[in-house]
């Protein structure tokens, strides 16, 4: 009987992580009805009240649009997440150099072709590269969002209704998705840091 309950824990513990994304697959798309239902009800009412002097009226339609927004911004959130996670990954190398300007031009790291482009796109001119060991370090200021702790994924998960739509969830999805190529990331004093491996480099 012990033997059998501990297969089954770590059969569990196995596909957590695909559990839990599931589970947000499943819950931004549920979501999504009743949120439109709302949605269009509060721009029926604001239709139907144009021309109706209804003391409040506004301020309520106004707050009830203002709550599909919010959701909506954080159920974009969840399936941006959840496509970080389930996306497959086919490696190529791609140049440091096309990440940041100024780095070495010999060196390249193996990463998949969706998530090069979206290096590019997230990492900011004035970024510094550098090569440590078998790894290329980039880092680059992130005085926006102030101080989010050591991950990006971290801080969404802390607080979607404050993250969802801006910087960090880009870097919590490009997290997500470094990871599976063995790179790392993480934000110390409002810098981030981008740890990818080089080419032919042991993992």
């Amino acid at each position: 009987m012990t033997t059998e309950v501990s297969r089954g824990g770590s059969a569990y513990a196995d596909a957590a992580p695909q559990l839990l994304d599931s589970l947000f697959y499943a819950v931004s798309h549920d979501l999504r009805s009743p949120l439109l239902t709302v949605s269009l009800s509060a721009q029926l009412l604001e239709h139907t009240l144009a021309d109706v002097e209804v003391a409040g009226a506004d301020e309520a339609i106004g707050g009830l649009k203002a709550a599909c927004d919010d959701l909506e911004r954080m159920l974009a959130a969840m399936n941006a997440l959840s496509r970080a996670s389930r996306r497959t990954a086919e490696p190529l190398e791609v140049g440091v150099a096309k990440l940041c300007p100024g780095a070495a031009p010999d060196a390249t790291v193996t990463l998949d072709e969706s998530t090069s482009e979206e290096l590019r796109a997230a990492i900011p001119d004035g970024a510094v590269a550098a090569i440590e060991g078998g790894s290329a370090l980039i880092r680059w200021p992130l005085a926006d969002v102030g101080d989010i702790g050591p991950s990006p994924l971290t801080a969404l998960a802390g607080s979607l209704h404050t993250y969802a739509g801006g910087p960090v969830e880009a870097l919590a999805c490009l997290e997500i998705a470094l990871d599976r190529h063995g790179g790392a990331m993480e934000v110390v004093e409002s810098h981030v840091i981008l740890r990818l491996p080089l080419s032919g480099s042991p993992s």
